[in-house]
């Protein structure tokens, strides 16, 4: 069932085709800490090496993942046996060398260039900003709810719940016992650390965030998890199946649908919560950062081409990089149709995602030939040059 979630979800299903880097990192680290809690249950040399190796890689390609280094000696240290415990110091050396093998920044000199490394991933020196609940903020002036918000806005009900559930169930068990839970209970402390150590990091270490929590996808295996650990807790589903059966089917279902409903443009799926937000609308109906990637690029280029009978278009893109990407994509027969123009006037269509832009464009750029709109938002307008 986690899994059929984690597939489905509207958002990460977008990334897994468009932004490998967010999604290799949350499937390293699925991965890495399903082969770690495997060599906490049974510590023995091949689990050692496995779980050592990937909890190595894991941390070469998201230094963040370093957090999960301890957890893993502290549990050992804590579950194993005296005899057992003889392995982690191995265990602690593969991980170190496979660091350092496979990162060759580190090679020429470990320590200060990791330090170096930590010290850049904590403080992304990037300026912009976001729409925020209708408002321009500055990505290091976001609030403290801003990656818990857009959680909540872009993961489908029935998921929701169940993170919440999950939130929730693990709340209560470390507050009834901490001890036990944090330190003796490996799996549960696992996904709590997991999930909520990075989420809780950036308002400690204020660190910049943008453009939704897709930096912070990694967690989310974490936070189903916990909700799968409380159903799976649940009595009535041992003796009546089938309500375990109506559950998955709700689970897995709502995320296929919301998946298919979004589809192509599955990185501006909000889930209906977003209508909670409707009076903090600005003047173009924005209340949060909708097609940030320009993936509509497209869809604007493949409008232009049918609605011009030139044999060469000249198009301007609000943003040349997102566009020039776009351009790319098309085929050999419409790239020679369609000529970008970077600056001036001199177009006959322009185009836009509305990516920082807090208003409508002046009748100066054009009249608007086609526009596509989600929930009641214009994430993508093209404009035609009289």
């Amino acid at each position: 069932m986690g899994t059929m979630v984690l597939a489905f979800h509207p958002r990460l299903y977008f990334a897994a085709y468009n932004n490998f880097y967010d999604l290799s990192f949350l499937s390293f680290c699925v991965i890495m800490s399903y082969y770690n809690l495997k060599f906490l249950e049974s510590p023995n040399r091949k689990s050692m090496f496995c779980a050592a190796f990937l909890m190595g890689l894991c941390i070469d390609i998201r230094i963040v993942a370093v957090m999960f280094f301890p957890m893993t000696l502290i549990y050992g240290f804590l579950g194993f046996n005296r005899e057992q415990k003889k392995i982690l110091f191995p265990y602690a050396l593969v991980a170190i060398a496979t660091i350092y093998l496979f990162w060759p920044v580190l090679w020429l000199n470990p320590i200060e260039n990791f330090i170096w490394a930590w010290n850049l991933n904590s403080n992304i020196g990037w300026n912009g900003s976001l729409v925020y609940f209708g408002d321009l903020v500055k990505a290091r002036d976001l609030p403290w709810d801003y990656n818990f918000i857009w959680i909540g806005l872009t993961t489908p009900l029935f998921v929701f719940a169940l993170v919440v559930s999950g939130t929730i169930g693990s709340l209560i068990k470390i507050i009834r016992n901490p001890i036990k839970t944090c330190f003796y209970q490996p799996k549960v402390g696992w996904f709590v650390a997991w999930a909520w150590a990075p989420l809780l990091a950036p308002l400690i270490l204020k660190t910049t965030l943008f453009d939704g929590w897709r930096h912070h996808y990694f967690v989310f295996p974490a936070l189903v998890g916990l909700g799968c650990l409380v159903l799976d807790k649940q009595r009535i589903f041992l003796k009546k199946p089938v309500y375990l059966f109506v559950v998955v089917v709700l689970l897995s279902g709502s995320s296929m649908i919301a998946t298919y409903s979004s589809f192509p443009h599955c990185n501006i799926y909000f889930n209906p919560l977003y209508r909670l937000a409707d009076k903090s609308r600005n003047e173009l109906g924005l209340a949060f950062e909708m097609d940030y990637w320009g993936v509509s690029y497209l869809e604007g280029f493949e409008a232009v081409l049918k609605l011009s009978d030139k044999g060469v278009v000249r198009v301007k893109p609000h943003h040349m990089r997102p566009g020039l990407l776009n351009w790319k994509i098309l085929s050999d027969a419409k790239r020679r149709r369609i000529e970008l123009v970077d600056e001036g006037d001199d177009y006959d269509y322009f185009i836009s995602n509305y990516r920082f832009r807090m208003q409508e464009f002046s009748p100066d750029v054009g009249d608007e030939v086609f526009s596509k709109s989600y929930l009641g938002t214009k994430y993508l307008t093209v404009r035609k040059k009289e």
